[in-house]
C-alpha cells in the first residue's frame, strides 16, 4: 500500500477511520427534506462493525457513539507490539501529548501511503477532522508540498499549508500559562521577559477546520465537490481574567501588543484575500458596563488595548500620545478604530483631535464599521475642537458620502442624504451644537431622501456587540377581536410576529384561546372547511393554558374537530384518549 504505484484512494482513509464510519448522518447539501439523509456507515461500514445505535428522534443532533471494538488502524495493534513497548504506544493521529514515541513500521507506512494521496481533496478533509498528526507524517508531507507541489490542486496545497501551520503552533493553556507567570513574576519579580510572554500569551493563531456544510467527500460526484474543503479562522487566546502589568512596564507592554495586532491583521487578510476586516464596536453605553475583552474576533484584543493605552496615559500622557502617533494612517481597520477612539476618548489634545477625525478615508467616516465609534467620539469632544475644525467637520457631515463603488442612478444621491440625515440627527439629538440651522438642512435632505425616519436616525449609532436579553410574550388577543370569524386567522398571522426591537413575541390567537376558546375554535373550523389546517394556529390552540380545565363537552367538540383533519397528528393523542374515557 506504502509503495505501490497506483495506491488506493483517499476515500480509503473514511474506511479505516471509524470515527468516519459511525459519523452522524446528515442531510444533502441541497435540503430537500424528502431525501434520505446520508448515512456514512451505510457506504464505509466493515462486515465486522457492531451497527450502530438507533437515532433518537428527539435529539437529531447527538453524535454517534463509536463502539470500543470497532477496527480502528490508526491505532497500535498487537502487530506493532512486536516492535518494543516503547513504540507500541505510537499514534498516527492526535493531540501534541500523544507523540512521543516513533511510529511503528506498521503506521510508518500508513504515513507514507497518506503522503501518496495527500493531493487528494478527500485526504485534506480527512486531515481536518483530526486533532493532529505525528510530526513524522507531517514532515513527510512537507516534504512533497515543497517538492511535488505539481500534484497539487491550488485549494488543496494552501489548505494543507494552513493545516500544518495550525497543528505546529501549540500552545499552553492561556489560564494556566497566567498562573505560571504570575508565579514567576512572584519569586522574581517582572521582567521584559515576562512582559514579552505575557503578550505572546494573547498572540493570535489560526484555527483549521472542516468547512460546515459541503457535502460529504463519498457524494462530491453527485453533488459537486465544495471550493473550500477547510475552514480557517484566526483565534485569539487570552486568560479567563487579564492580568495587571505594572506601570513601569506599560510602554513596553504595548509595543509587544502593537506587534499582536499587526500579526491579527496579517492572518485576518491572508485568510480572506481582502483587506476587509469584521469589527464590533468598541464602544459601550455611556451609563453601562465597559465591553469585555473576551469581545468577537480581533475586537477583543483591541478593546485590551485601549485598556492598556488608558493605563499609559495616566502615567505618562506624552509616550500615550507619542505611540497614538506612531500608528499608520492609511489602515481603515483596526488602526483607524483606535485612532478615532484615542481623539474621542481625550489622548489627544483638540487640535490632534480635530485632525485625525478630519484626516479619516471616506470609507472610514462614512462606512458602517466605525460608525458608532466615530459619532461617540465626535459628540464628546465636539466643544472641544476649535471653530476651524468644527466647521470643516460641519461640511464634511453636509456634503460627503461614502465612496460607492457602484453608481446606481437617484439612489446614490438619496443613500447619501440618508447617511448625511443620520447622522446629523443622531448627533444634534445628543447635544452637538451646529453653526448651521439644523431644521432647514434636514428639510432640505429629507427631500432627496423622503423614506427617511427618525427611527433610522436614532438608531444611527447602535451598537452591533451581542447582547444577552429576554424575549417576552404577549398573548393579548385585542388586535383581533373584533375581528370577523373568517378573518381572526390571516389577521393573526400578520399581528403575530416576534417584534425584535420591543423583544415582544406577540401571539393574539394564543390569548384569544384563553380568553375566548369557543370564538377561536369556530375561526378553526371555518379554516377547515377550506381545507387548510395551519399547525401553528392548532398548537396555539391545544397548548392554551386553560385547555387542561376545559369541559368533557368542550373536549368532545374539539375531538370532534380534530378528527376531520386528515390525518390526526401524534400530539392529539391526549385529547382523544381523555374524551373516550371520560
Amino acid at each position: 500500500m506504502a509503495w505501490a504505484l497506483e495506491p488506493i484512494g483517499a476515500e480509503w482513509l473514511l474506511v479505516a477511520d471509524p470515527a468516519q464510519r459511525y459519523a452522524t448522518p446528515r442531510r444533502n447539501a441541497s435540503g430537500d427534506e424528502d431525501l434520505p439523509p446520508f448515512d456514512p456507515f451505510d457506504a464505509l461500514g466493515l462486515d465486522s462493525d457492531p451497527p450502530p445505535e438507533s437515532a433518537d428522534p428527539e435529539d437529531t443532533l447527538r453524535d454517534r457513539e463509536v463502539p470500543e471494538d470497532a477496527i480502528d488502524i490508526f491505532r497500535p495493534s498487537v502487530l506493532d507490539r512486536e516492535q518494543g513497548i516503547h513504540r507500541s504506544r505510537a499514534v498516527v493521529r492526535g493531540s501534541a501529548g500523544d507523540f512521543h514515541a516513533e511510529l511503528s513500521p506498521r503506521l510508518m507506512h500508513i504515513g507514507r501511503w497518506l503522503r501518496q494521496i495527500a493531493h487528494q481533496p478527500t485526504a485534506l478533509w480527512w486531515a481536518a477532522h483530526q486533532p493532529g498528526l505525528h510530526p513524522a507524517i507531517i514532515q513527510d508531507i512537507d516534504w512533497v508540498l515543497l517538492h511535488e507541489a505539481q500534484r497539487f490542486p491550488d485549494p488543496v496545497r494552501r489548505g494543507w499549508r494552513l493545516l500544518i501551520s495550525a497543528w505546529t503552533d501549540r500552545r499552553t493553556d492561556p489560564s494556566r500559562r497566567k498562573y505560571e507567570i504570575e508565579q514567576q513574576a512572584d519569586q522574581e519579580g517582572w521582567t521584559a521577559s515576562l512582559i514579552r510572554a505575557v503578550a505572546d500569551m494573547y498572540r493570535p493563531k489560526l484555527t483549521v477546520r472542516p468547512t460546515l456544510g459541503p457535502p460529504h467527500p463519498l457524494i462530491w460526484v453527485d453533488e459537486g465537490q465544495p471550493d473550500d474543503i477547510v475552514h480557517v479562522d484566526v483565534d485569539y487566546p487570552h486568560p479567563h481574567e487579564s492580568m495587571n502589568l505594572p506601570d513601569e512596564f506599560l510602554g513596553y507592554a504595548i509595543e509587544c501588543f502593537r506587534s499582536n495586532l499587526d500579526l491579527a491583521i496579517a492572518l485576518e487578510c491572508e485568510i480572506s484575500g481582502t483587506d476587509r476586516i469584521y469589527l464590533q464596536t468598541s464602544r459601550g453605553p455611556d451609563d453601562g458596563p465597559e465591553l469585555s475583552e473576551n469581545s468577537y474576533g480581533l475586537t477583543g484584543p483591541i478593546i485590551h488595548f485601549q485598556k492598556l493605552m488608558t493605563r499609559l496615559a495616566n502615567v505618562d500622557l506624552e509616550a500615550a500620545r507619542d505611540q497614538v502617533r506612531s500608528w499608520p494612517s492609511r489602515d481603515e481597520y483596526v488602526f483607524a478604530r483606535l485612532r478615532i477612539w484615542a481623539a474621542g476618548a481625550g489622548l489627544l489634545d483638540p487640535g490632534e483631535a480635530g485632525a485625525t477625525f478630519l484626516s479619516l478615508s471616506d470609507r472610514v467616516f462614512w462606512g458602517s464599521v466605525h460608525n458608532r465609534d466615530l459619532l461617540y467620539a465626535l459628540r464628546d469632544r465636539w466643544a472641544d475642537l476649535s471653530l476651524n475644525d468644527r466647521k470643516a467637520l460641519e461640511q464634511r457631515l453636509l456634503t460627503g458620502s461614502y465612496p460607492w463603488s457602484v453608481d446606481v442612478p437617484g439612489e446614490r444621491e438619496e443613500a447619501s442624504a440618508r447617511d448625511r440625515l443620520s447622522r446629523l440627527h443622531w448627533l444634534s439629538t445628543y447635544g452637538v451644537a451646529f453653526t448651521f440651522n439644523i431644521d432647514e438642512t434636514m428639510q432640505t435632505l429629507r427631500s432627496v431622501a423622503p423614506r427617511w425616519t427618525t427611527h433610522e436616525g436614532n438608531a444611527a449609532a447602535v451598537s452591533n456587540a451581542p447582547e444577552v436579553f429576554s424575549i417576552s410574550t404577549d398573548t393579548r388577543p385585542d388586535p383581533i377581536l373584533e375581528a370577523p370569524v373568517p378573518e381572526i386567522l390571516r389577521r393573526a398571522k400578520e399581528v403575530g410576529r416576534l417584534d425584535f426591537a420591543a423583544r415582544i413575541e406577540r401571539e393574539p390567537f394564543r390569548g384569544l384561546a384563553i380568553q375566548k376558546p369557543v370564538r377561536a375554535l369556530g375561526a378553526l373550523t371555518h379554516a377547515a372547511r377550506s381545507g387548510d389546517a395551519p399547525r401553528w394556529a392548532w398548537s396555539a390552540f391545544l397548548r392554551g393554558e386553560t385547555r387542561p380545565s376545559d369541559s368533557l363537552r368542550m373536549i368532545a367538540v374539539i375531538v370532534g374537530r380534530l378528527q376531520r383533519l386528515p390525518p390526526p397528528p401524534q400530539v392529539f393523542e391526549a385529547l382523544l384518549t381523555r374524551s373516550q374515557t371520560g
